[in-house]
């Protein structure tokens, strides 16, 4: 075991945890951390079952490349090729860009009263789609990219189309089953499941229990349950290339290009990005209750698994803590360039990140930018590029109309407001 990580963890504040760190698929690190039910004081263990939330979208994403191997659907095929019955002006959308969040189809888990009714509630896979197949697209499809979990639910839709068994059926036998992932499954609330953990929500002096959300809403998008040494098992396979080939895992972290010709730091069903120059691909996760990170260096086979059961906890921001212990770095200041007050002039201003409003404006010799990814002073770094000021590791890249925001183990794209 890593003391390193062992200090890291004695210094989070969350209910309980598990952490794995492996290197070319091998542990050096796991471990468990404080309780997986705070009434009955039961500890977390590398066996206790975390929801994974929208780590499920990776296999959701693997689901539907084995079926394009099986030959039974294209990335490229329209939506209506396989749910006929899904109507404009969604039903022309790539399974491809639906993949990538380019699709432009309304997330519907940002749908104003979506938990205070229809989530606590059970639903069938047509109904789920029912509330938001006739909503206009939020853009033309391939035009930009908007996270939306409604597209990975009809990616579920189309792996039963196309299998012609519940997507939950589906994943059990083609991935879980032949990797050994015996406690991975469709995390529904009915079944008694060994070793699950209790999911909760800070409140006044503590915790408390998290609200309910039906299983049948997140559905392919964030429905699936694990254990520690049931993502383990998966790592080692994709470092192997069991399953997917290596071939096939790096069609999944290429970057599409949108219609204006940027690439977006998406790939199917994993984020992309780098950490101090190292290509890093990542996913989090977050549902009522849990929170999670699966962080997979593409060089040097380093890995981080972070599973937690504390809704509304940032752990991409854990994970980098868990990085810097392991790889012996720390975050320093940037060190700010020449100021270009053309450039300052250029890129102030008001962009959206989805639907949410980030302001940049001037200040002084640098930017200061609020939004829901960042809120920081930023200084000069090179061209258009900018750092936080107070650390090095955050850039700020405005490219065109486009703003990108890259964190370590995490990326987002803005687009100015019109």
């Amino acid at each position: 075991m890593l003391p390193e990580i062992d200090a890291v963890m004695a210094e989070v504040d969350v209910p309980g945890a598990a952490v794995a760190v492996l290197r070319d698929g091998v542990p050096l690190h796991a471990r468990g951390y404080g309780h997986a039910n705070l009434e009955w004081q039961t500890p977390v263990g590398t066996d206790t079952v975390f929801r994974l939330a929208s780590l499920t979208k990776s296999f959701t994403a693997t689901a539907i490349l084995l079926l394009e191997a099986d030959g039974r659907l294209g990335l490229d095929d329209r939506l209506a090729d396989h749910l006929p019955g899904y109507p404009a002006p969604g039903r022309d959308v790539t399974l491809r860009q639906i993949l990538h969040h380019t699709a432009g189809i309304p997330n519907y888990t940002a749908l104003p009263g979506i938990y205070q009714d229809f989530a606590v509630r059970d639903h069938t896979p047509e109904e789920l789609f029912g509330v938001f197949r006739d909503l206009p697209l939020d853009f033309p499809p391939g035009t930009a990219f908007r996270y939306s979990n409604s597209g990975y639910a009809l990616l579920g839709g189309v792996i039963e189309a196309r299998s012609g068994m519940p997507y939950a059926d589906f994943v059990r036998e083609r991935i879980f089953a032949p990797l050994g992932m015996t406690a991975t499954r469709y995390l529904s609330d009915d079944p008694v499941v060994p070793h699950r953990a209790a999911g909760y929500r800070r409140a006044e002096g503590g915790y408390a229990n998290a609200p309910h959300l039906s299983m049948t809403v997140p559905y392919s998008a964030g429905a699936l349950g694990s254990t520690l040494n049931d993502l383990m098992r998966l790592d080692a396979a994709l470092r192997r290339g069991d399953l997917l080939d290596h071939a096939t895992q790096a069609r999944m972290l290429e970057p599409l290009v949108l219609a204006d010709g940027f690439p977006i730091g998406y790939g199917l069903g994993w984020r992309t990005s780098s950490y101090r120059g190292a290509l890093v691909a990542h996913h989090a996760g977050g549902i009522n209750g849990f929170s999670t990170f699966f962080a997979r260096f593409r060089d040097g086979g380093l890995t981080i698994i972070l599973l937690t059961n504390l809704g509304n906890f940032e752990p991409a921001a854990l994970t980098r803590r868990l990085a810097e212990a392991v790889l012996g770095n720390r975050r320093e200041p940037a060190t700010p360039a020449a100021a270009d007050p053309e450039v300052l002039a250029r890129v102030a201003g008001a962009y959206l990140e989805g639907e949410a409003l980030v302001t940049v404006e001037r200040a002084g010799e640098g930017l200061d930018i609020r939004g829901p990814s960042l809120t920081a002073h930023l200084v000069p770094a090179a061209g258009a590029a900018f750092r936080a000021a107070d650390d090095a590791d955050t850039e700020v890249r405005f490219e065109g109309p486009h703003m990108v925001t890259t964190r370590p183990f995490s990326w987002s794209l803005a687009k100015r407001a019109l």
